[in-house]
């Protein structure tokens, strides 16, 4: 069908146009409140067709495949209404070869797959039977063709496997919720072990210890992490640097970070869940730094903004689903890895907090830097041990100064959290504030 699009859309006086295909085949396993909730199969799929129309973009969608000439009408229709183009669509190129997929999460038979889910479920419950367990097993194959009126013509497909087990308290004088996740492109991971990770979290957590409001060392968890890289990937974003509001936008080259603090976007990393050999708009893959060594190295591009910006494309062009126009994003988000531990960093510090899970730490201004959010689920460190959780508290520190100024180490390991590949990380201090 999607030749014959191209065709009808550059007959009908389009000068350019690019179509789209995504199939998805997934099948969730979803445990909630200690029992079986869900086992659900679901197949979905359709074409997006972007063409270029008097210099203006039109964008269509369908899941009707049988009709591609309706396709081609509302994408030339909206093409009145569109922004304007500016820039071109890509031709062949070579994709690199990327470790992607595997068989034997597509052969995992559906009973294997509640089987594990159960087993996360009967050791958390197995812990303290009063903790309300969720648990989930997915897997699913999506595949992606592309094909353009420049000649390119690329299709690949994809697996994915994840595990996500979490537990919920609830006490007189405890609220305790927890989680722990881990997704991959091919069958991997230990449901048991990570039941086990959700326990100990729940362990730590269920002695409630005082704090003062005050400036604290603090280690994040690579969760916490992941909450507070969101200025960074905010102002490596080549759309805000296109729109002046990033204010790294005139700092390539410079120092932003601490030398110890390298970021990569990994689209070729084996087996990542962002793995892919090229970007949503035909774009080959390639490792791109964006931090080295505290040094602004990139920004992030797609077709549109690189054009733009009169800078090559950086294969950053992601769709959110089918109905999406590109947008820029990461594949795999990679964090390097310093020389410390987990363990050594709690007795390096002493005295101070670890972070792990942060509520409302995305929202707000990210351009300022600013991450303020309360702390989920936290703990106390005295003479280097962790004594129990913090409640009602408020973390806050200024991301920029944070990894510029006050990172202390990076542990050498790191954990996978969807599409990010993240350590954990001692900064000198950070601003908590109390109700009490």
């Amino acid at each position: 069908m999607l030749e014959q699009v191209i065709d009808l859309a550059l007959r009908s006086g389009c000068q350019a146009a690019e179509a789209y295909s995504q199939s998805v085949n997934e099948t969730p396993v979803e445990f909630e409140n200690n029992r079986l909730k869900l086992i659900h199969s679901r197949v979905l799929g359709g074409v997006a067709l972007r063409v270029f129309r008097d210099g203006k973009v039109g964008f269509a969608t369908t899941t009707r495949l049988t009709d591609p000439q309706l396709l081609v009408d509302n994408a030339r229709a909206v093409a009145e209404f569109g922004a304007k183009g500016g820039f071109d669509f890509p031709g062949l190129a070579e994709l690199p070869a990327v470790a992607n997929y595997d068989r034997q999460v597509l052969e995992l038979p559906v009973e294997t797959m509640v089987e594990r889910g159960q087993a996360m479920v009967d050791t958390v419950t197995a812990y303290d039977p009063q903790v309300m367990t969720m648990a989930q097993v997915h897997r699913g194959r999506g595949s992606v063709r592309i094909v353009n009126s420049s000649g390119l013509d690329i299709e690949y497909a994809t697996t994915y496997y994840g595990l996500v087990c979490g537990g919920l308290l609830v006490e007189p004088e405890n609220f305790l919720s927890t989680w722990e996740a881990e997704f991959s492109a091919r069958l991997q991971g230990d449901p048991v072990a990570l039941a086990r990770d959700v326990i100990a979290k729940l362990k730590l957590g269920k002695t409630n210890v005082g704090l003062a409001g005050g400036k604290y060392p603090v280690i994040l968890t690579p969760t916490a992490l992941s909450e507070c890289l969101g200025p960074l990937t905010a102002c490596i974003n080549g759309q805000a640097v296109y729109r002046g509001i990033s204010p790294w936008r005139q700092r390539l080259g410079e120092q932003v970070a601490a030398p110890v603090f390298s970021v990569y976007d990994d689209p070729l990393r084996p087996y990542g869940a962002g793995t892919v050999p090229c970007d949503d708009e035909g774009v080959p893959a390639r490792r791109l730094p964006i931090i080295e060594r505290g040094v602004l190295a990139n920004f992030l591009y797609d077709l549109r903004t690189a054009a733009a910006m009169g800078a090559g494309p950086t294969g950053n062009g992601k769709r959110e689903s089918l109905s999406d126009l590109p947008s820029i994003d990461v594949s795999n988000l990679v964090v390097e890895g310093g020389d410390s531990s987990f363990p050594a960093m709690l007795r390096d510090m002493g005295q101070g907090i670890v972070v792990d899970q942060l509520e409302g730490a995305w929202s707000g201004n990210l351009y300022s830097g600013q991450i303020n959010g309360v702390i989920g689920l936290g703990y106390k460190v005295e003479n280097g041990e962790i004594t129990g959780r913090v409640k009602d508290c408020m973390f806050s520190i200024d991301a920029f100064t944070a990894f510029k100024d006050h990172i202390v180490a990076l542990s050498r390991e790191r954990k996978q959290l969807w599409d990010m590949l993240l350590p954990y990380v001692l900064l000198s201090e950070a601003d908590i504030s109390t109700s009490s």
